[in-house]
């Protein structure tokens, strides 16, 4: 049951991460002033996180987006160490049929650590709900800045 509902967070994660990435297109590309943000879309996820970040900060064509952004950038930050452990962990053991240990790996510099968390079912819910409801936020801001910068209907 564990490894479904850790499909849910990286399928949510996914999504979340598409609508930054097309939000970050329509920022570069459309939004006046965007194109001088980056030459090119990010690739990592800190990248598209400071592009995001950056833009509804020095952008003034953003600031009616600059709230519901604060707020999705939160949240990612809320959940980026769990989206570690699960994207780049591996369940080593589950323990009593409701919890789960992850390992992954630390790297610093050229030398790594092991990194061990435990999770249990109820916990792996709860971050599967509030990434769900994260990438539907990203998605509803994504929309509004489509409707804004993209075509003729209001946002």
């Amino acid at each position: 049951m564990q490894d479904q509902i850790v499909g849910m967070f990286v399928g949510c994660w996914a999504r979340l991460e598409m609508s930054l990435d097309y939000s970050n297109w329509i920022i570069l590309n459309v939004v006046p002033g965007g194109g001088a943000l980056a030459s090119e879309l990010p690739r990592s996820l800190g990248q598209k996180i400071e592009l995001f970040r950056k833009a509804h900060a020095d952008l003034s064509l953003l600031a009616d987006f600059k709230i519901d952004a604060a707020g999705i950038l939160r949240r990612i930050q809320d959940l980026k160490e769990h989206r570690h452990d699960l994207i780049h962990g591996r369940g080593t053991e589950i323990l009593d049929g409701r919890s789960v240990s992850y390992v992954r790996l630390h790297l610093k510099g050229a030398d790594f650590q092991h990194l061990s968390k435990t999770y249990t079912t109820k916990q792996l819910l709860a971050l599967g709900r509030r990434a769900n409801d994260l990438q539907l936020a990203a998605a509803q801001h994504m929309g509004r800045l489509n409707r804004r910068f993209l075509s003729d209907q209001p946002d």
